[in-house]
């Protein structure tokens, strides 16, 4: 048996109240847990000192007074007066509440529905700075081959440009990296 049972059924097994094999289950925890142990001493010491404790009579009206305000509060109230009492069943007032539940829905289905348009235009417009290459550049010869004896640049400034673009695009720095710069190449004049 865990500490964590045996303090559960402490009560219990000082009130009695436990089957015989789990009383017998609880006295072998507590022969081997000083903890265990401990705190049944401190609990068998707090009902020892309860039963010495004078007990407080109520008095015989205490009892019919309580039934009196229990039913008084419940029963015998009009049905308009339960509704200043906060007893409610007001089928109206839960259609009403479920109707601002699904406006307040609509309205932020709708904030971010016009907020993805909004984002969505404004991306639009970038990629569209930057699309004006008619055809994709793509790089497959060998770069011997492309070099030439006179040493004249081989690619003029735009089209390293879109060099870049493609390559931020399609290949490494990465993920992250590759839209970090973007926006600083889409800017660039050709």
């Amino acid at each position: 048996m865990t500490c964590q049972r045996a303090l559960s059924l402490i009560e219990d097994y000082i009130d009695e109240d436990l089957s015989p094999a789990e009383a017998e289950r609880v006295e072998r925890h507590l022969e081997g847990c000083s903890r265990c142990r401990e705190e049944f001493h401190t609990a068998q010491r707090l009902k020892q000192l309860l039963k010495q404790m004078p007990r407080h009579d109520p008095g015989r009206d205490y009892w019919s007074e309580t039934a009196r305000l229990i039913r008084a509060r419940t029963i015998d109230v009009p049905p308009d007066d339960r509704l200043t009492l906060g007893v409610t069943t007001d089928a109206v007032g839960a259609r009403r509440n479920a109707l601002v539940r699904a406006l307040v829905s609509v309205a932020a289905s709708l904030f971010v529905l016009v907020s993805a348009i909004l984002i969505g235009a404004s991306q639009d417009q970038r990629v569209s700075r930057m699309d004006t290459v008619s055809a994709p550049i793509l790089a497959t010869a060998p770069v011997s081959e492309l070099l030439g004896a006179d040493n004249s640049p081989m690619v003029t400034r735009a089209e390293q440009v879109r060099l870049a673009k493609g390559m931020l695009l399609m290949g490494a720095p990465g993920f992250l990296g590759r839209f970090t710069g973007l926006p600083d190449l889409m800017i660039t004049g050709e």
